[in-house]
């Protein structure tokens, strides 16, 4: 066996038994509350662990933590509320780390994990509340070679420490910037450095305007996943820009409320591999939208309409090319009669 999850309230004696499993390489014990140090320690007795979750197991401490780390040497992954620098110091092969909502979190515990750490590819800090700027230099400096950073609801980052980011980790594939400060200079220098970027979640982001999406779209031209959901400052101008990312199949335009079904036809026939559309609450999009997703968008999987001025025509030409359309969301259609969607459906 190489891998076992526990999502139950097992016991240290429980840890017992899996201690005889010699070639046991990722376990997961979340929010096992009579799980201690000591049943940690019973898994030392193997030594081809790469991957542990302790998340909420409340009775494990870092000291017990860094003596089974101790015991491996290949770990690769951890997903823990611990000292970051018992990893530091243990884990100098560590690839990712997960600290999503650890609220202890500060930028010297992250500066402490990364300075030891520099083969990190994936950092997830969401909502760590108190980490700012020097904490994404900390990350920048050390791990220049990070491909994901989870950095949600880090209110207090801004475009020094996305500069920093953007300069020195040019192999960056993921950011998740939701609920972040950030604008229009920080996409400039996402978009001037990260060339290699196929997914950026910039959920409520509401200072993004048109600006911030040009510079964004000219740099990273590989973007495949797009998170634009309350960014409520875009217009049909920035949309345009999006046109060009030919590779994109993911985009979310959830209550973008100044865009219509014009600019919804060049996104059709910028971005040929589209598979999921969200346009809820995009008061504004129409039938022209609909039609030219009908004739361009084949690979169009899943769709997004609630709360759009369809009608009942539109939504029925739709649905009668699209044949890879598997689920269509189409609440407070209040264009369309029931005659419609009986014909449509």
């Amino acid at each position: 066996m190489e891998r076992f999850s526990i999502y139950l309230q097992v016991s240290n004696e429980s840890l017992r038994s899996l201690s005889t499993l010699e070639k046991l390489e990722e376990i997961a014990m979340v929010g096992c509350l009579f799980i201690d140090d000591d049943g940690l320690q019973m898994l030392r007795a193997g030594n081809s662990l790469q991957s542990i979750d302790v998340l909420r197991c409340h009775h494990v401490t870092s000291q017990g933590l860094a003596l089974l780390v101790d015991s491996q040497r290949f770990i690769r992954k951890i997903n823990a509320r611990h000292n970051l620098h018992v990893f530091g110091d243990s884990c100098k092969n560590l690839v990712e780390i997960g600290l999503s909502r650890c609220n202890g979190v500060t930028d010297d515990g992250i500066a402490s994990l990364v300075v030891n750490c520099s083969y990190l590819r994936t950092i997830d800090v969401t909502c760590c509340h108190l980490l700012t700027n020097d904490a994404l230099a900390a990350i920048a400096e050390n791990c220049r070679m990070v491909e994901c950073l989870q950095l949600e609801s880090c209110p207090f980052i801004n475009e020094k420490g996305l500069e920093r980011i953007g300069t020195l980790c040019s192999y960056l594939k993921e950011i998740d910037l939701t609920d972040c400060r950030i604008n229009d200079e920080d996409l400039v220098y996402i978009g001037s450095n990260c060339g290699k970027l196929v997914e950026l979640d910039l959920y409520r982001c509401s200072a993004i305007t048109d600006e911030g999406r040009a510079a964004l779209a000219h740099g990273c031209k590989r973007i495949r996943m797009l998170n634009l959901r309350y960014c409520t400052q875009i217009t049909d101008a920035g949309l345009k820009h999006l046109s060009t990312l030919e590779e994109l199949t993911n985009l979310e335009l959830r209550c973008l409320v100044r865009i219509t079904g014009i600019r919804i036809t060049s996104i059709a026939v910028g971005c040929p591999s589209l598979i999921e559309l969200d346009l809820k609450c995009c008061y504004s999009v129409d039938d022209a939208g609909l039609w030219a997703l009908s004739r361009y968008s084949q690979n169009l999987r899943q769709l997004t309409i609630s709360y759009c001025q369809v009608t009942g025509l539109g939504l029925g030409h739709l649905l009668g090319i699209l044949r890879c359309l598997q689920d269509v969301k189409m609440v407070h259609l209040s264009w369309v009669s029931i005659e419609g969607f009986e014909m449509a459906l």
